[in-house]
């Protein structure tokens, strides 16, 4: 089965506003190299003036929040008001996608342990990814480690069913099992029913 999941807008995708600030560099260039009249220079300025505002507000400390802090849209804990719990009955999901993230899942297991929680982070992607998926991120004494993704299967319906929880700043909790003696892990998390009620404000 085809799952279709949405897709950061191009002009928040970091690769693709690389090649545009490349772009304007080359043409900046180019500009300088072609011909020497004012004309050149003025063009080659706005190039590089343009470059340097993408530059700027991508990594500008006060538009960073809203992107959750980088190119995986990594949880936030100062972004949580509260959390939410899923309703049974449940189901066991195998997270994937864990293969790259074994240091993270092994720090996380090793600090947390039983006291291990996993967050459901909807809007998350891939290093450098497009399509957005709802990741499981492990959060132990205050720190937050990526673990891996639910499945297509999942999350595709699930990502919108979060996102009036998340604008609010709650989060839903989940029950999490680390097994494994030693790496390679395997990550498996509980999901329940989205409860019918309006997210709780603060």
């Amino acid at each position: 089965m085809n799952y279709a999941r949405l897709k950061k807008p191009l002009m928040t995708w970091l690769p693709f506003l690389a090649l545009i600030v490349f772009a304007l560099c080359a043409l900046a260039y180019l500009a300088l190299a072609l011909t020497a009249s004012a004309v050149g220079q003025v063009v080659a300025a706005l190039c590089l003036l343009a470059a340097l505002v993408i530059v700027v507000g991508r990594f500008n400390p006060l538009t960073k929040k809203a992107r959750r802090g980088d190119t995986e849209g990594s949880l936030l804990l100062a972004d949580v008001v509260g959390y939410e719990k899923m309703l049974e009955p449940f189901r066991r999901i195998q997270v994937v996608e864990t293969a790259r993230r074994q240091f993270a899942i092994d720090a996380a297991w090793a600090i947390g342990g039983d006291s291990l929680v996993a967050v459901l982070t909807p809007r998350a992607t891939r290093m450098m990814g497009r399509e957005y998926r709802v990741a499981v991120d492990l959060v132990a004494n205050g720190h937050v480690y990526r673990a891996g993704f639910l499945p297509a299967s999942v999350d595709v319906e699930l990502d919108s069913l979060l996102q009036p929880f998340v604008s609010r700043g709650r989060f839903f909790e989940v029950p999490v099992t680390v097994s494994g003696a030693e790496k390679p892990f395997t990550v498996t998390v509980e999901l329940g029913e989205i409860p019918a009620d309006h997210p709780k404000t603060p």
